[in-house]
Formats: C-alpha cells, sequence, structure tokens
C-alpha cells in the first residue's frame, strides 16, 4: 500500500490515530493496587476516581484514560 492510499485510507475512516505509550511496570503496578477494589468487583472506575488518582501519582498524567 502506497502512502497515497494510507493518507486516504485515515481521512476516510473518521478517527483520529494516536501513538500508543506503553505502560511502565511501575504505572501498572499502581494502577493494580489503586483500583484492586473496583478490579475485584469488575467495574470500571468512575471519572472523578480517575482524576483523583492522577492528582496523587503525577507519573499517570501520559494517560488518556479513554478507549482508543
Amino acid at each position: 500500500m502506497d502512502q497515497m492510499t494510507r493518507a486516504s485510507n485515515l481521512k476516510n475512516s473518521g478517527r483520529v490515530k494516536h501513538a500508543k505509550v506503553k505502560w511502565t511496570a511501575e504505572q501498572k503496578r499502581i494502577t493494580k493496587d489503586y483500583f484492586k477494589n473496583d478490579i475485584n468487583e469488575k467495574k470500571p472506575p468512575t471519572k472523578s476516581e480517575i482524576e483523583v488518582f492522577k492528582e496523587l501519582y503525577p507519573i499517570m498524567e501520559n494517560k488518556t484514560w479513554q478507549k482508543n
């Protein structure tokens, strides 16, 4: 597939492509520990819980918390 076709496909898809940033081991550990009750109850954290979490742990500032 050439560059023109790829560029056309990106425009036509209606989606914006974002570069994915891998989670570090520390980010995974902190997140699993902080949200362990939500994980055990199989429920997603609320937006306010996520905002508090991000304030407590600045290392998480590069995460969007939205499904991409």
